[in-house]
């Protein structure tokens, strides 16, 4: 057989495997290498040309077709010039494009020859002119191909450079974070999220991803391809985690777990990130395909067990919470966990147990401080639940867990003005919090700050549109704006609560948004008066009550108020013209009676003291207040007497 038609079936052969596939397969591969001469070279140089596998692959596929169409003596030409090139060809990474360049203009001329046959016999002059001028064409082109391939050599070298100065910063905050953590193994550490990315070096590491990402575009938009040591992208993807830019984070990590399948390590972390996002159901793989890696990864099992309680599949949560703590039995998450769902289900004491044994094994274990803290005010112990919030806080100041259980505590206390202070340390953690940005509004909302509290149960419902209790608060607050008496009767209501447990000052600072509502609101200003009167500012408390007098001049409540202002600042006679009115009215009022006895006690007319104190007896035979004035003012009437 003629050697020159088997080179041309050799390849036929090779352009119908090629087309099998978009990109080069292993047939493909060993069918160009089967070509005379070239074949060889032609799949060195794919392998080491510049492009995208596909983009590739067409240009060998129409070079291979232009060489099958050439003739034998064109054909010749070309193969004994690549085999006698090739070490020099091999250098270029563009060649392979200017190989069908050439190709393709070789094959044109051909064609053109072919069809004035004629013309070739009678001009060979004119002919080899054209030749001529052909090869300076093709060999200007070429140049031209080299020039640009410099070029791109030339900004490939730039990036490579650009890469290595990136590469070394993110070693260096690599080799800086170790030394931090106080662990061994930059892929260990960062694999599992145990290194901790501080506030102080944050902005060290975004401005080194900001020129990553510069490079990375820069590179896309010239079709270039750059790759970033594995070491730095898990400090990409653990920044973005523990910045809780979960998205970017599982984006990162997944492209991590292309490269490596099987990387147990960075499994966990899909399905710990998974988790953040509250996809608990499909975290769930990952930690178990982890498992399947490492059987003995106990955290991934903890951490199934956590995410079945996420999805309220509580006995199934606990029956990995088991297997974990059976594997290892100082793993002190996996009794913390086993608490929280122990929580869930209402059994309370079994779940202080477990949190004990955790913090038996580490005392200064934040979490079950705090859960522990739930669990006693669960059972109704809030102040033993408040210390165990307070020492989670002093471990770890920046628990959003427990500074929001300890801000719901004085809230529920309504220390509404204390509880915003450890809203706003949670915001300033996570500023998008729903759950603090409701809270934070709700202590607001019930100091009579409406204008600041709907713009944060706004927030709090653009972050979790499920959360009822926002939505609910919002329209009362909108309301109560509206309709400014329902805003007042919640500040009384507060108020008074609050005069009941004593916290005088967050009362007055309720009576004095009343005030600020209504300016002659009398329940209002009665309030502010006996807060004032009960922090011994009796002279203002005095005010208070003339100024209510002048409005109600009838008000019995504030002339014994005032009476007993006057009392105390020994202004006996105006005190007692007070009570006297208030009877002048109302004969059998219990309080006019009780304290006109107490004045003329003081002022040691025992007699018609005595006889107070049995009017209200005749009114109410078992008035504590009345039978113990009487037995004293009697005593001292007796002792009088005597002397």
């Amino acid at each position: 057989m003629n050697f020159w038609i088997t080179i041309k079936e050799k390849l036929s052969n090779a352009i119908i495997e090629i087309k099998k596939n978009p990109i080069l397969d292993a047939v493909a591969h060993a069918a160009i290498q089967e070509i005379p001469f070239g074949g060889t070279l032609l799949v060195n140089l794919y392998d080491n040309a510049y492009g995208e596998e596909t983009e590739k692959t067409r240009q060998i596929l129409e070079m291979l077709k232009n060489l099958q169409l050439m003739d034998e003596k064109s054909l010749e030409q070309i193969l004994r010039a690549l085999d006698k090139n090739k070490e020099e060809i091999l250098t270029n990474r563009c060649y392979l494009a200017e190989l069908v360049v050439k190709t393709s203009e070789i094959l044109n001329e051909v064609k053109k020859l072919d069809k004035n046959d004629l013309e070739i016999q009678i001009g060979q002059t004119e002919i080899h002119i054209d030749l001529t001028k052909l090869r300076l064409e093709i060999s200007e082109t070429s140049k031209q191909v080299s020039d640009i391939s410099k070029q791109i050599e030339d900004v490939q070298n730039n990036f490579s450079s650009q890469l290595n100065v990136i590469q070394n910063q993110m070693n260096d905050l690599l080799t800086m974070l170790k030394c931090k953590s106080g662990n061994a193994g930059l892929s260990s550490v960062i694999t599992e999220n145990t290194i901790q990315i501080k506030n102080e070096d944050r902005e060290n590491i975004e401005e080194v991803l900001e020129q990553k990402h510069k490079l990375e575009n820069q590179a896309a938009s010239l079709n270039l391809k750059i790759t970033i040591d594995f070491d730095a992208d898990l400090l990409e993807a653990a920044f973005y985690y523990q910045t809780h830019q979960f998205d970017k984070a599982l984006t990162i990590y997944q492209h991590i777990i292309q490269k490596r399948p099987n990387d147990a390590g960075v499994l966990y972390n899909i399905g710990l990130t998974l988790q953040n996002l509250k996809k608990h159901d499909e975290a769930i793989p990952y930690y178990e395909k982890s498992l399947s890696i490492e059987p003995n990864r106990v955290y991934s099992l903890n951490n199934i067990g956590l995410a079945y309680s996420n999805l309220r599949q509580f006995d199934k949560a606990l029956e990995y919470l088991d297997a974990a703590i059976k594997k290892e039995p100082e793993y002190i998450f996996a009794y913390n966990n086993k608490g929280t769902v122990l929580n869930k289900i209402g059994k309370y004491n079994e779940a202080i147990v477990l949190f004990d044994k955790a913090l038996s094994l580490q005392p200064n274990y934040a979490n079950a401080l705090n859960n522990k803290g739930r669990s006693l005010q669960s059972l109704g112990k809030e102040k033993e639940a408040e210390i165990e919030y307070d020492n989670a806080i002093r471990v770890d100041p920046n628990h959003i867990s427990a500074l929001t259980n300890k801000g719901q505590i004085l809230g529920f206390r309504r220390q509404f003005s204390e509880a915003i202070y450890y809203f706003d340390r949670v915001l300033a953690l996570d500023p998008v919090n729903a759950f603090a940005l409701n809270n934070k509004a709700f202590a607001l909302h019930n100091l009579g700050e409406i204008e600041l509290a709907i713009p944060l149960y706004e927030r709090s419902i653009q972050m979790d549109a499920t959360n009822e209790r926002a939505v609910n608060n919002r329209l009362n607050a909108i309301n109560e704006s509206q309709n400014p008496s329902k805003l007042i009767s919640r500040l009384i209501d507060n108020a008074y609560l609050s005069v009941q447990r004593g916290l005088l000052s967050n009362a007055e600072q309720m009576y004095d948004k009343i005030l600020q509502i209504d300016s002659k609101n009398i329940q209002g200003l009665m309030g502010k008066g006996s807060s004032l009167a009960q922090i011994g500012r009796i002279s203002e408390a005095l005010q208070i009550y003339e100024k209510i007098l002048k409005i109600l001049p009838e008000t019995f409540d504030a002339l014994i108020a005032k009476g007993n202002c006057l009392s105390v600042l020994n202004r006996f006679q105006e005190a007692l013209q007070c009570y006297d009115d208030v009877l002048h009215l109302e004969p059998k009022n219990l309080m006019a009676l009780l304290a006109k006895g107490t004045v003329l006690g003081k002022q040691n007319r025992l007699n018609e003291a005595i006889e107070c104190f049995n009017q209200v007896l005749d009114i109410d035979p078992n008035n504590q207040l009345g039978l113990q004035n009487k037995s004293y003012a009697e005593s001292l009437l007796k002792k009088k007497n005597n002397n």
